[in-house]
């Protein structure tokens, strides 16, 4: 009887002393509408939370009405808070044939491609205000959130519910995502986005143009410039804007999806940055048909091409489309699956499309990247896509479109895998000779080959990295968080010590001057040329792709 009664107590004992332990947490993620990728992958972060037993809300403000289909896809264990906007007919039309004609034609950095959608989540943002979501969730008692880059509106919402959260820079590693926490400035190294070209090295002037760009970009977010471009009758409103400028500089953590392979080796980034590039990716499966016998047909591989949701393949110029279908018929060994949101090309017949090319609305892009007859990517250098290459080895053709491409297309241009086609230098000719160089030149192949390794052979998964994460900082709140030491101030050294401090600062000065002067007569064609070495290794193991087969293949 007494061993009955003690089989009974150690499991209840063992339960009330793990209980703190295995203690769900309380998750609130805000993932936008557009663009989708960047939904399908947050949505698949709060998915794998709910399945650690943790309680998760994901929230979405519906910018075009829901299409309501006879199967609706739906988070496991995940509860869905949609609100929806109520956008004007007109605007909502605008979001429909957003990223047309007018991402090849206008020029690149221009904003007018993506108006609508900027104007979409200002009316957002009135209706999210106006509604009772913040109540709601502080009814729920959150322990962190998750915010996504891209609508400020929800910055405001954490901070007054004065939670921890996390943000994540869903289109790599920005800009902004650097002045914001803190990563320290080197002009030796970082240009900043307004540049086209990514040197490993560069000449005086070039680090003399990259520290003013970073000065101009560090003193439009300074909280005393701002306040003299600010309107005096609007003073209530500006101190929230520069209390959200404050927040956003104070975050807890910023995920960033990108990897240390991608980013150059100088950079120093701040311990609150976390790369958590590749959450999203699934294990490349086998094809499926129709795909199977296409991809088996095809004598020199397959080339994918994709452009993401935003940039509406449907809506391309027909000139520009008329160059790609000439370049492909000119390949006709090759089979190519373009990913077009209609299926079809305004103004473009369908006797003029070459029959070595495939146009669907939906391709198995993780899918076809994995299969060993995969050649080439050619996209607008989106990060999910330019991650997804890297996975699998897969050289790239970029074609910068909006403004955060050039970010990730220079990158990995520099690391030898991919190269950069500028949109107004599109010809037949140009295209044509950029792809066969990527297909010709096995070293493209050979270094994107090497960089999959070394990403499929990790002991960790980037998601299981991120899902850690954020369980240390919910569970310990802002003690789990990297502290920044604070800097001593001119003030608080005394007189004589600033005095000797700025002595010695002109010294260094007028020392880094001069070595400047002495190194910047490289030769900058070599140097342009120069790749990163990569280590010669043995193709041992399998990619994730060539897992699910079952056999090792090497590409190129």
């Amino acid at each position: 009887m007494l061993s009955v009664v003690w089989r009974g107590v150690i499991p209840t004992l063992l339960g009330v002393l793990l209980t703190p332990i295995v203690s769900s947490l309380r998750i609130a993620i805000f993932v936008p509408d557009v663009p989708e990728e960047a939904r399908n992958g947050l949505n698949q972060l709060a998915q794998q939370l709910a399945y650690r037993n943790h309680y998760v809300l994901t929230f979405r403000a519906l910018l075009l009405p829901e299409v309501r289909y006879l199967v609706m896809h739906k988070l496991n264990m995940v509860e869905e808070i949609k609100l929806e906007v109520g956008l004007p007919q007109s605007l909502q039309e605008s979001l429909r044939n957003l990223g047309g004609r007018s991402v090849w034609t206008l020029p690149y950095g221009s904003t007018e491609p993506v108006r609508p959608l900027i104007e979409a989540n200002v009316e957002a943002c009135r209706v999210i205000l106006n509604s009772d979501l913040t109540d709601h969730l502080r009814h729920v008692s959150l322990d962190l959130a998750v915010v996504y880059s891209g609508n400020p509106c929800y910055l405001g919402i954490v901070q007054n519910l004065s939670l921890p959260f996390v943000y994540f820079d869903t289109d790599g590693l920005q800009d902004d995502t650097l002045l914001a926490s803190g990563t320290p400035m080197d002009p030796m190294w970082l240009p900043p986005s307004t540049r086209r070209s990514y040197p490993f090295r560069l000449s005086l002037a070039e680090r003399i143009q990259t520290f003013a760009d970073f000065c101009r970009s560090a003193l439009s977010n300074w909280n005393p410039i701002l306040r003299l471009l600010r309107n005096r009758d609007a003073s209530e409103l500006d101190d929230r804007i520069m209390a959200l400028f404050k927040n956003d500089s104070a975050m807890a953590l910023y995920f960033v999806n990108s990897d240390y392979l991608i980013e150059p080796v100088e950079q120093r980034l701040s311990p609150k940055v976390v790369y958590v590039g590749g959450y999203h990716q699934e294990l490349a499966r086998p094809l499926f048909e129709p795909y199977n016998d296409t991809v088996a047909s095809a004598k020199n591989g397959i080339i994918i091409v994709s452009f993401g949701n935003v940039v509406n393949c449907s809506a391309m110029p027909p000139a520009v489309v008329r160059i790609f279908l000439e370049v492909f018929r000119r390949l006709p060994d090759n089979r190519i699956f373009w990913r077009v949101r209609e299926a079809r090309f305004e103004e473009i017949e369908a006797n003029e499309i070459p029959p070595n090319v495939n146009i669907s609305r939906y391709l198995p892009q993780v899918d076809l990247l994995g299969s060993p007859e995969a050649r080439l990517l050619i996209s607008h250098g989106g990060a999910q896509s330019a991650l997804e290459a890297m996975t699998a080895g897969v050289p790239l053709l970029g074609i910068p479109l909006l403004l955060p491409n050039y970010n990730t297309l220079r990158k990995l241009e520099a690391r030898g895998m991919a190269l950069i086609l500028e949109k107004e230098n599109l010809s037949v000719q140009s295209l044509l000779e950029a792809i066969r160089r990527l297909l010709d030149d096995k070293k493209y192949a050979k270094v994107a080959w090497q960089l999959s390794r070394m990403i499929n052979e990790r002991p960790f998964d980037s998601l299981d990295k991120a899902i850690n994460w954020l369980e240390l900082i919910g569970r310990y709140k802002k003690s789990a968080f990297p502290k920044e030491v604070e800097s001593t101030s001119l003030k608080e050294c005394g007189l004589f010590s600033s005095a000797l401090l700025s002595l010695f600062t002109l010294l260094i000065s007028v020392v880094y001057f001069n070595w400047s002067k002495t190194t910047a007569n490289l030769n900058q064609e070599t140097l342009s040329e120069e790749t990163v070495p990569m280590p010669e290794q043995t193709a041992r193991y399998p990619t994730r792709a060539k897992k699910a087969e079952g056999k090792v293949t090497v590409k190129g």
